[in-house]
């Protein structure tokens, strides 16, 4: 697995039409219905910007809550904050 709740990613595919990719988005918990019917993990996700989404007629709709696979989506890491700063550099 990619991610983990909690997370913040960038979507870097979505399958045919990547509407959505480059977006950042939060990994909020287990898809697990989809993860079922699919047979890769799945994530449900949400951004503060809508996600353009393909419906099965074609059209596309905008939400703020989605379903992702894991593979489309790259968390961002960073360096975790776990230690006050008690000096600073002289200038």
């Amino acid at each position: 697995m990619n991610c983990k709740p909690g997370d913040l990613a960038i979507v870097v595919s979505r399958g045919i039409k990547d509407l959505a990719e480059g977006m950042i988005v939060e990994v909020v918990e287990d898809a697990a219905r989809w993860t079922r019917e699919f047979g890769f993990q799945c994530w449900y996700v949400t951004a503060k910007t809508p996600i353009p989404c393909v419906n099965q007629d074609g059209s596309v709709t905008n939400s703020h809550h989605v379903v992702f696979a894991d593979s489309s989506l790259m968390p961002i890491s960073g360096v975790p904050i776990t230690d006050e700063v008690e000096d600073e550099v002289a200038a």
